[in-house]
C-alpha cells in the first residue's frame, strides 16, 4: 500500500516541473541505492550503499549482480559504498573504482583464525577505502582487487564517527582520479577529552589501533590538517594511489602522504562533486584536471556548492560555512584559514544567495532571479552536456536531500544568475546523464521506503507515463503454485486506455489486467515475473516482482521485543533484540536485520540498525515538548533469495509523569553557559542523579551527587556541547523529570 502511495504522490508532483521535463520511475528492487553511471554506449550501472554493485537495464530497472563486497563494507547509517566511477578507458580496460567504508570486524580480523563474519561493531573507528576492480567474464573479479587508499590499517581515510565519511570518485580532465572524504567528525571545539562520552570509541581506540596518530586527534580541524585524508579532495595516480608531483602540498619523499594527495581542504562533507565539461587540460604533468562542483553538507547554518578551479585551496570549514557565516564555536588559531574561499551558492532556512564577483546577492534579486528555496543536505549534480532539454544546454543540475533537485543557470563569467526548480519532494543521492540521449537518471532514496532509479526527460508536449498499481499472490509455495496476476487498479494520467504485459519470467506472457499462471518443477528456484503497462502513446511502466517456488519464508515463532507496548519516559528502556525462528530448510544460510526508528510528527529518523543474529538496544527519553513520538522497531529476517517476514513494532514512551512528578523548572532556556533548576526546597543539598542525552538518544553524560556540586560539573560539559537540542533526566527520590533544552 505505501509503494501505491508513493506512486499517487509522485503523479501530483509532476506538475510542478517546468514544461517539457517529465520525471519517471524506472525501477524500484534496489536496497539503499546510492549511485548510479553510464560507459560511453550508455550502459547502466547502479550501487548500493551494502556493497553490491549491478549492471541495470535502464528500460525496466532489472538489475545484474557484478560484484557483492557486502563482507568487507561497513553499512552503518551515512556509511558503505558511496563512490563509483569507470575508468576513462572502461571499455577496454575493464577498471571500476569503489570508494566505501571498510567494516571494522573484517578491518582487523579478516585474516584471524577467530574471525566471524556475525560479529558486528557499530559506531566504532574505521577506515576508508578506495580499490580498483577488473571487469573479466561480465563480472567484477573479486580476485583483481587494487587498494590505492587504505591497504593498511594506518594508511586509510579515518572514520571516526557515525556520519559524514565518504564522498565521491570523479576523473579529471587529465586521467588523474579525485576522491572526496568528510571530517568524520563530531562539531565541537575542543575536540574530545578524556572523561567525555565516546572518548574511548572516538579517540582512545583509534589511536591505540593506528587509524589516527596524535597529532591527528583535533576532531574537526582535520579539516584544515594537512597531514590529514578527512576534509579533502584527493587527486591521486589511479594505477597505484600515489599523489600527483603536481599537487600544491607534494612530498617527493613520500608520495603516498595525506600531503602528496591533497587537492583542496576545509571541506566538512563533499558527498558528491562533478567535473565542468571543456575545462582542464589532458596533460597530467600540467597539474590541471579541470573545475569541480561540489555538494558540501553544512552543519548547523548553511549549505554549499563549491568550485574548486585549483589545487591548494582552503574552503573555511569548520570556521565558515556558507558565504559569511562564522563558526564562532571555533577559536583555535592554529588552523585558522586567512585565505578561505566562499562558495558559489548557499542555503539553509530563509537563506539562498549567490556569490556574485566578491557580493552575495539573495535569491529573487535581479542578480540571481528565481524562487526562494530551502534544504538541509547539499548532496551534488552534474552538468548536462547535450540539448535534450532545450534551453539549459551546459547549465548545472544539483540537489538536496530534503528534497528537490534544481538548474542553476550561469553567465558567460561563470557566475550564476537563475536558478529554475525542476522537481521536488525527492531524496537525490546521485545523478548520471545518459549519453545516448542526454536525459538524467537518478538515485531517490529515503530510509525506509524509497529506493528508486528514476529517470528525468524530455518531451515538447509532455505525456506523462502510467501509473502502475499491482500485486501478485502468493509469492512463494510448492509446484504446482497458482499465482494470480492484478493490475487492474493502474491508471493513466491523461486517462488514455492502457494495455498490458505480464512476462512470467519462463518466457510465457500474458496481455491480461489480471492474468493466472501456475508454475511446475521440482527445483527450488526464484522466478522473476514482470509487468509492463503501456498507454495509448507508447508510454510504459514497468514493475518487477519475485515468485520463489518450492521455497518457503523463514518464520518467527516469537521476538523479544514484542513484549513491550510502551515504557516510562524518564526511565528509558533496554530492549534485548532476539527471535526464535525455523526453517523449511535447515542447511540453508539466514540473513537478519534490526532497525530502530524514531517517529515524531511527520519525520523519521534511523537511530541505528544491527545486521546480527541479536543485539540489544536502548530506548532513550524523548523531549516530551507536545509532539507524537514512538519508536518503531523492524525485524526482517530472509534467506539469500529475500523471502522472509518484516516484523514491526511500536514502542511509545509515556510521557503524562514528566511534567508534574517533582515539579521543577530548568532555566535558562535556551542555554547559553549553563543551567539551574528550581522548584524544590534545598535543592542544592540534595542527593541528585542526571542523565544527559542527545536527540538520538545517545548518552551523553550521566553523574550522581549532592546538586550543589554536580552541577558545576555539568555545566562545565555543557559548555563543550555543540549547538542543539538535548535532554537532560534528573533523578531524586525515586521520581524523575526530564527536561528539552536548547544549547545556543
Amino acid at each position: 500500500m505505501k509503494k501505491i502511495l508513493t506512486l499517487l504522490l509522485c503523479s501530483f508532483a509532476l506538475a510542478a516541473q517546468p514544461p517539457g521535463f517529465v520525471d519517471e520511475l524506472v525501477g524500484s528492487n534496489f536496497d539503499s541505492p546510492t549511485g548510479l553511471t553510464f560507459d560511453k554506449n550508455g550502459q547502466l550501472y547502479a550501487w548500493e550503499k551494502g556493497g553490491r554493485v549491478y549492471a541495470v537495464d535502464k528500460s525496466n530497472g532489472s538489475k545484474r549482480i557484478l560484484l557483492d563486497i557486502s563482507e568487507e563494507v561497513y553499512d552503518y547509517l551515512d556509511h558503505g559504498l558511496n563512490g563509483l566511477v569507470l575508468d576513462p578507458n572502461f571499455l577496454t580496460n575493464g577498471y571500476v573504482y569503489l570508494l566505501y567504508t571498510v567494516d571494522r570486524n573484517y578491518l582487523l580480523f579478516k585474516d584471524d583464525v577467530s574471525y566471524n563474519t556475525g560479529n558486528n561493531d557499530k559506531f566504532a573507528a574505521t577506515i576508508g577505502r578506495v580499490t580498483r576492480y577488473t571487469l573479466r567474464d561480465n563480472v567484477l573479479d573479486p580476485a583483481s582487487q587494487k587498494i590505492l587508499i587504505g591497504e593498511s590499517i594506518g594508511t586509510g581515510i579515518p572514520v571516526l564517527m557515525d556520519n559524514h565519511g565518504m564522498g565521491s570518485l570523479v576523473f579529471g580532465a587529465d586521467g588523474s582520479l579525485m576522491v572526496s572524504s568528510g571530517d568524520a567528525a563530531i562539531a565541537r571545539d575542543p575536540p574530545f577529552q578524556e572523561g567525555d562520552a565516546f572518548y574511548d570509541l572516538l579517540v582512545e581506540r583509534p589511536l591505540a589501533d593506528g587509524i589516527i596518530t596524535e597529532d591527528q586527534n583535533i576532531g574537526p580541524y582535520r579539516s584544515q590538517y594537512l597531514n590529514s585524508l578527512n576534509g579533502k579532495m584527493l587527486r591521486i595516480n589511479p594505477e597505484n594511489g600515489d599523489g600527483y608531483a603536481t599537487n600544491s602540498f607534494y612530498e617527493s619523499e613520500n608520495p603516498r602522504s595525506a600531503r602528496s594527495r591533497i587537492w583542496a581542504y576545509g571541506l566538512r562533507n563533499p558527498f558528491r562533486f562533478s567535473l565542468k565539461p571543456e575545462t582542464g587540460k589532458e596533460d597530467v604533468s600540467l597539474g590541471e584536471p579541470g573545475s569541480f562542483f561540489v555538494g558540501d553538507v553544512g552543519w548547523e547554518n548553511r549549505e554549499e556548492i563549491n568550485v574548486i578551479e585549483s589545487g591548494g585551496g582552503n574552503y573555511g570549514w569548520p570556521y565558515f560555512e556558507g558565504i559569511t557565516y562564522r563558526n564562532e564555536l571555533f577559536n583555535d588559531p592554529t588552523y585558522f584559514p586567512e585565505n578561505a574561499i566562499a562558495p558559489l551558492v548557499e542555503w539553509r532556512g530563509d537563506i539562498a544567495q549567490a556569490f556574485i564577483d566578491g557580493e552575495a546577492f539573495g535569491i529573487g534579486s535581479p542578480e540571481f532571479i528565481g524562487e526562494p528555496f530551502k534544504g538541509n543536505s547539499s548532496i551534488g549534480g552534474l552538468w548536462l552536456t547535450t540539448d535534450h532539454f532545450e534551453g539549459f544546454k551546459g547549465t548545472y543540475l544539483h540537489g538536496d536531500y530534503e528534497g528537490w533537485i534544481k538548474l542553476f543557470k550561469f553567465v558567460f563569467k561563470g557566475n550564476p544568475f537563475e536558478v529554475v526548480s525542476i522537481k521536488e519532494d525527492v531524496h537525490p543521492v546521485g545523478f548520471a546523464e545518459d549519453p545516448t540521449d542526454g536525459s538524467i537518471f537518478y538515485m531517490n532514496f529515503f530510509f525506509p521506503e524509497v529506493h528508486e532509479v528514476r529517470r528525468l526527460y524530455s518531451e515538447e508536449n509532455p505525456n506523462f507515463p502510467p501509473e502502475t498499481e499491482a500485486f501478485i499472490e502468493p509469492i512463494n509455495g510448492a509446484a504446482p503454485l497458482t499465482v494470480n496476476f492484478d493490475a487492474s487498479t493502474s491508471s493513466d494520467p491523461e486517462g488514455q486506455p492502457l494495455s498490458y504485459h505480464w512476462d512470467f519470467g519462463n518466457g510465457i506472457s500474458s496481455s491480461e489486467k489480471v492474468a493466472v499462471f501456475t508454475y511446475q518443477g521440482d527445483d527450488e528456484i526464484l522466478i522473476r515475473p514482470m509487468l509492463r503497462v503501456t498507454d495509448a502513446a507508447g508510454k510504459s511502466t514497468v514493475r518487477n516482482f519475485k515468485v520463489h517456488l518450492n521455497n518457503f519464508p523463514p518464520e518467527v515463532i516469537s521476538t523479544s521485543f514484542q513484549q513491550f507496548t510502551e515504557f516510562d519516559n524518564e526511565k528509558g528502556l533496554k530492549v534485548p533484540l532476539t527471535a526464535v525462528i525455523t526453517n523449511h530448510n535447515a542447511a540453508e544460510d539466514i540473513f537478519y536485520e534490526w532497525s530502530v526508528i524514531l517517529h515524531h510528527e511527520d519525520h523519521s529518523h534511523l537511530i541505528t540498525s544491527f545486521k546480527t543474529k541479536e543485539a540489544e538496544v536502548n530506548l532513550a527519553p524523548i523531549p516530551c515538548d507536545g509532539q507524537t513520538y514512538s519508536y518503531e522497531i523492524k525485524f526482517f529476517v530472509h534467506d539469500n533469495t529475500g523471502l522472509g517476514p518484516t516484523i514491526s513494532h511500536f514502542i511509545k514512551p509515556v510521557c503524562e509523569a514528566d511534567r508534574v512528578v517533582l515539579g521543577l523548572e530548568l532555566s535558562p532556556n535556551p542555554v547559553e553557559q549553563g543551567i539551574n533548576l528550581k522548584g524544590i526546597d534545598g535543592l542544592d543539598d540534595k542527593h541528585v542523579r542526571y542523565h544527559v542525552f542527545n536527540t538520538h538518544g545517545q548518552l551523553l553524560r550521566e553523574s550522581e551527587g549532592v546538586w550543589k556540586g554536580l552541577k558545576r560539573g555539568l555545566n562545565k560539559e555543557i559548555e563543550t556541547y555543540i549547538p542543539g537540542v538535548y535532554i537532560l533526566r534528573v533523578m531524586l527520590d525515586g521520581s524523575s523529570q526530564s527536561f528539552r533544552f536548547v544549547k545556543n
